[in-house]
């Protein structure tokens, strides 16, 4: 009895584990706002599969890429958070235990450079020590940058700009190091966490300033 009640808990966790909600995907798809598929994500989320919820959080980030192609800031904050998210569950293995991502490579491809933009109004807001502000878009910009999603865009950025640095750094009249050093994105994502970690410090949230000093 004991082993007859093991294996129909396996089998409820496995059921559970890939279920799907096709009907709340094809909702969320036809969604014409942000917040009309935010609403319907948060509703249904739960009871979908993986690659439901992948495919529901890359239309979410559809909907927010005009408003942060138009650099919203806010809008860039949740589209970074939505394809941070879409690409959590892109990565799980589906119901054949096999991982096959969809959506990383186009994900990272357009927001990529749009959170630069997070780092500009992080400034704005340092500039007028208002260190809520300038946390608010450096933390998620640092914290993002930690998902494999853009780490891994960050890691290619870098090898291109080292393998063209002798070329370039010639025609700018500067050494392979200097042409580097000044154009570096990883420099500069290591030096907006220390930023972030000093904003942090000044919101007294010890706990974010020490997780974004790191």
């Amino acid at each position: 009895m004991k082993k007859l009640m093991t294996i129909a808990a396996v089998a409820l966790f496995a059921t559970s584990a890939f279920a799907q909600n096709a009907d709340a995907l094809k909702q969320i798809k036809k969604a014409k706002s942000a917040d009309e598929a935010k609403a319907l994500i948060q509703a249904n989320e739960s009871t979908m599969s993986a690659a439901e919820n992948a495919q529901a959080y890359n239309k979410l980030v559809d909907l927010l890429l005009p408003a942060a192609q138009a650099n919203s800031a806010d809008a860039i904050v949740e589209a970074v958070n939505a394809a941070v998210k879409c690409d959590e569950y892109d990565a799980k293995p589906n119901a054949k235990g096999k991982v096959a991502p969809k959506f990383a490579s186009s994900n990272a491809e357009r927001l990529f450079a749009l959170r630069n933009q997070l780092v500009n109004a992080g400034n704005d807001g340092w500039t007028q020590q208002d260190y809520a502000t300038a946390l608010k878009y450096w933390d998620v910009y640092a914290t993002s940058g930690q998902a494999s999603l853009f780490m891994n865009k960050l890691e290619q950025e870098e090898k291109a700009l080292k393998d063209g640095a002798k070329i370039m750094a010639k025609a700018e009249g500067k050494t392979e190091e200097e042409y580097i050093d000044e154009h570096s994105s990883k420099k500069m994502y290591y030096e907006v966490c220390g930023f972030a970690a000093r904003a942090a410090y000044n919101c007294n949230d010890k706990a974010a300033a020490i997780k974004l000093a790191k």
